[in-house]
Parts: structure tokens; C-alpha cells; sequence
């Protein structure tokens, strides 16, 4: 195959993979405390990884936001809180992974750890609405 048709190709289907892989909400379930929008920092181990943040949503249980690294987006996060409040997130691009996060809820907070292959930290949350 010619390289342009090779660009061509990939450039029309890469959107349409994007779109089968990006988590999506459910369109009905149980409403949870946690449900609203939530704004975290994610302060690291290592100067590297300096700068993220994150924002998401969580409906019906389930979270799916963007990461930041010093206001580029770097990645997503997705994944679902079990009946504690519990999440054990999933951080990656187009659907693979390339980062896990562990947090815990509260109706209004949530703290926790995350960790890639470079840098570990913290995670710091808070219900904006």
C-alpha cells in the first residue's frame, strides 16, 4: 500500500476507533452519593510527573473523566465504584492501559493512590457539583 493511502486510512479510521473504545455511561441505573462532577490533583513522587490533575463525572457509579498533565490532556480514566465507594480506575488512552488509580469516596471527597510506570502519587478530590 501507498503511504498516503497507509495516512489516509489510519487518519479516517483512527476517530471511529477512538469512538468504539471511549467508556461510555449506562443510560439508566441507581443513582449514587457519589454522582456529580469532580475536580482531583494528583501530586507524584518524581518531578516527571508533576502537574496532573483530572477531571470526571461519575453517573450512576460509573467514572469517566480526562487527565491533564499542566493542562494537556495526557489520557482518560474510567471505571466503576463498587457498593463501598471503591474505585479501582483504569487510566490509558483509546482503551489500553497505561495507569491504575485506587480511590476512596466520600459524598463530597475522595483520596487515594495512583501509579504508572514512571511515578507513583496521591490522589486528592473534591465534588464540584
Amino acid at each position: 500500500m501507498k503511504p498516503y493511502i497507509k495516512t489516509l486510512v489510519f487518519a479516517c479510521c483512527l476517530p471511529l476507533v477512538a469512538a468504539c473504545a471511549s467508556a461510555k455511561f449506562p443510560q439508566s441505573g441507581t443513582v449514587t452519593p457519589y454522582d456529580g462532577m469532580w475536580s482531583a490533583k494528583l501530586p507524584a513522587d518524581r518531578t516527571v510527573c508533576d502537574g496532573i490533575e483530572s477531571k470526571f463525572e461519575i453517573r450512576y457509579g460509573m467514572v469517566i473523566g480526562t487527565v491533564t498533565e499542566k493542562g494537556r490532556r495526557i489520557a482518560d480514566i474510567w471505571g466503576q465504584l463498587d457498593a463501598n465507594g471503591h474505585l479501582e480506575g483504569l487510566i490509558g488512552q483509546l482503551g489500553i492501559t497505561g495507569a491504575t488509580a485506587s480511590v476512596d469516596f466520600q459524598p463530597d471527597t475522595a483520596s487515594g493512590t495512583w501509579k504508572n510506570k514512571s511515578c507513583d502519587g496521591t490522589v486528592s478530590a473534591d465534588k464540584i457539583s
